[in-house]
């Protein structure tokens, strides 16, 4: 058995203020900012802004999943060992991690992974581990004994390559592919070019080279323009494309978007924006009511029970008016705001389970949606505006 040890890594005072604005501060700062939080986490639903490259830098992540694998390892908890090392090898994919992946999948019995990560292994063999290369070599070779390899040969270079639906890479392809024994359905699609598709038998420890030479599509790019248009090309002499397609039949935005998606996505951001709206209001609104409580105390104390029924015109009257004002008028506009996340939660959701994929005829172009809540006479206006 293979098993490798860590890799280490080098790796002044506030100035006086009346009782009452320290609170009424500290809740809209804490209300403006579950706001603001909210909003902006919403807008990292957009699927351009988040790639995996964000977390690739995790090496700590990394090292820590390698350290519970070596663990689950020496107590030979294999399928523990082979989830640790998995989730390593996600994120930083480097010699040590697919050796002892490789290795542990091997003895679980996973043939194809096994061959994957070894061959990956030995092709990053760093020269102070070219003691480990014998015993890498003997584990990988007993792994092609239980699979069928194949080596594929395309015509064209950047081909996508796909075996039994499962990417492989772009040509030129120079690792070997590692398959199931059987039927192995081979799909190579290249742009401008016709789909190719290839189906291979192999039996278990069998190595097969294919060949495949790719057709140009004479017609790709090259689009009429429907009827009713009332157009002949774009203006610049070039033809007339239509809007690309996402694959299931629904035409997608110039951003690569298809409408459903961009529905969808400025859904669920109007959603967050919605609860950020109601929580931040209904902080502020049990803030004002706390605060219309304690000068109602205050008055009994001054000018005794209902005191302000003879003494409207004084100060604290005045403050305890004004607090309940605040507490109505941020109670409304918090249920304003829920109403409007719930609107927004269930046509959303209807939106992503009932939205057929190919239903999107037109291109989409959405700018930024927004949701407007604001106090009026007597209760709050909302109002939203998109551009699709």
């Amino acid at each position: 058995m293979l098993s490798f040890g860590v890799p280490s890594f080098s790796a002044s005072a506030p100035s006086p203020r009346s009782p009452r604005e320290p609170r009424k501060t500290k809740r809209a700062f804490a209300a403006s900012t579950l706001i603001a939080a909210l909003v902006t986490s919403s807008a990292f639903l957009a699927p351009t802004l988040i790639t995996p490259a964000a977390q690739a830098g995790d090496t700590s992540a990394a090292d820590a999943l390698f350290q519970k694998g070596n663990q689950a390892y020496k107590a030979k908890k294999w399928k523990e060992a082979y989830e640790a090392y998995l989730g390593a090898y996600e994120i930083r994919k480097d010699f040590k991690t697919a050796a002892n992946l490789g290795d542990v999948a091997l003895t679980l019995g996973k043939h194809r992974e096994a061959a994957e990560y070894l061959s990956d292994a030995l092709s990053k063999l760093p020269p102070e581990e070219a003691s480990k290369k014998g015993a890498l070599e003997a584990r990988l070779s007993q792994a092609k004994k239980e699979v069928g390899t194949l080596k594929i040969i395309v015509s064209v270079e950047g081909a996508q390559v796909s075996c039994n639906e499962r990417d492989v890479g772009k040509t030129p392809i120079e690792k070997e592919v590692f398959v199931e024994p059987g039927a192995t359905n081979v799909v190579v699609k290249a742009e401008g070019h016709k789909e190719a598709r290839r189906t291979v038998a192999l039996a278990r420890g069998e190595m097969k080279e294919v060949e495949i030479t790719l057709e140009v599509d004479s017609g790709a790019g090259v689009v009429t323009p429907p009827p009713d248009s009332g157009h002949h090309g774009t203006g610049n002499g070039k033809p007339h494309t239509p809007p690309p397609d996402d694959g299931n039949g629904a035409h997608v935005s110039s951003d690569g978007m298809s409408t459903k998606t961009i529905v969808v996505i400025g859904g669920a951001a109007l959603t967050a924006i919605g609860l950020g709206v109601g929580i931040g209001f209904l902080v502020d609104a049990n803030g004002a009511d706390d605060d219309a409580k304690s000068q109602l105390k205050d008055m009994e104390a001054q000018l005794g029970p209902n005191g302000c029924a003879a003494n409207a015109d004084a100060a604290i009257c005045s403050d305890i008016i004004d607090s309940l004002e605040h507490r109505d008028s941020s109670r409304k506009i918090s249920t304003a705001g829920f109403i409007g996340a719930g609107v927004f939660g269930v046509g959303t959701l209807a939106a992503f389970l009932l939205w057929p994929e190919g239903d999107s005829k037109t291109t989409a172009r959405v700018r930024t949606p927004q949701l407007s809540i604001s106090p009026t006479t007597g209760g709050a206006q909302a109002s939203f505006t998109a551009h699709f």
